[in-house]
């Protein structure tokens, strides 16, 4: 198994305003040096075999899409998770920035054509005060929209447990031959107890999104802690930091394009 390790370079991590100064001031020289990696519409497929069992599942992994109208990169986002035919799909949270595209969003979430088991990210709380349309989407699709609950996936192979926020519960013994979880914030990983995971997904960093060679990203929000993007070893078992699909504080990509991950566990 491949794990991405952790960087201990020895500098301070800059704050959002000076973020913003130097992504815009950079942007110019970006755009020249790789029109390419800034393209955020970009879609890689990251893949993980992390199966030990004799009957696997396989699930894909999404987060972070705040959507905002984008019609067209939406669709290729079904059209790549379709391919893969998972048995689920894990959504770690952010669907929206503001309640305008919800419906849209929401769309998606329907479209994909599998089951699809979600928990909110921080923009979701800003933009929603209830989350009824969100259970009502979810569950549409024979998933469900998790908030501090669990639930077997359709064959009983799998626990799937949502948290919502920093919430990080002693977990109960497992109920089947595995369990899942979704958190938004990756930091929470190290605050878990109780029975060991056989995977944590987590977004909310976007991988940096601006990931510059040698010193990695140039910003990473509260919550991420040192698991800025790809897999981990934690004492919660092995941690998934998916880099997103939209885009935060500043609408640009650099050496981190937008992700769907395909894990088979």
């Amino acid at each position: 198994m491949s794990v991405e390790q952790q960087s201990h370079l020895k500098w301070n991590p800059m704050s959002r305003r000076r973020f913003l100064t130097l992504a815009l001031a950079a942007a110019p020289t970006i755009s020249l040096a790789s029109t390419v990696a800034l393209d955020q519409n970009r879609l890689r497929v990251s893949r993980f075999d992390l199966h030990v069992s004799t009957a696997p599942c396989k699930l894909v992994q999404i987060s972070d899409l705040h959507h905002r109208g984008d019609t067209s990169f939406a669709d290729s986002i079904i059209k790549a998770i379709r391919i893969e035919q998972p048995d689920f799909v894990c959504f770690s949270g952010d669907l929206v920035d503001t309640s305008d595209h919800l419906a849209e969003a929401l769309e998606v979430i329907r479209a994909i054509g599998f089951p699809v088991f979600g928990i909110p990210g921080n923009h979701d709380h800003f933009s929603s005060n209830t989350f009824c349309r969100h259970n009502r989407a979810f569950e549409s699709t024979r998933g469900a929209w998790l908030m501090n609950q669990s639930i077997l996936s359709h064959d009983k192979s799998t626990e799937i447990v949502g948290l919502d926020g920093f919430y990080s519960p002693s977990l109960d013994p497992l109920r089947t031959m595995r369990r899942i979880i979704l958190t938004h914030f990756p930091a929470v990983a190290d605050r878990l107890s109780g029975t060991k995971s056989s995977l944590v997904l987590a977004g909310h960093s976007h991988g940096g999104q601006i990931r510059m060679p040698i010193i990695g990203p140039l910003y990473l929000p509260y919550g991420v802690g040192v698991y800025d993007h790809g897999l981990f070893k934690t004492k919660s078992g092995p941690l998934h930091v998916s880099a997103g699909l939209g885009t935060s504080t500043v609408n640009v990509r650099f050496n981190c394009p937008p992700e769907i991950t395909v894990i088979e566990i």
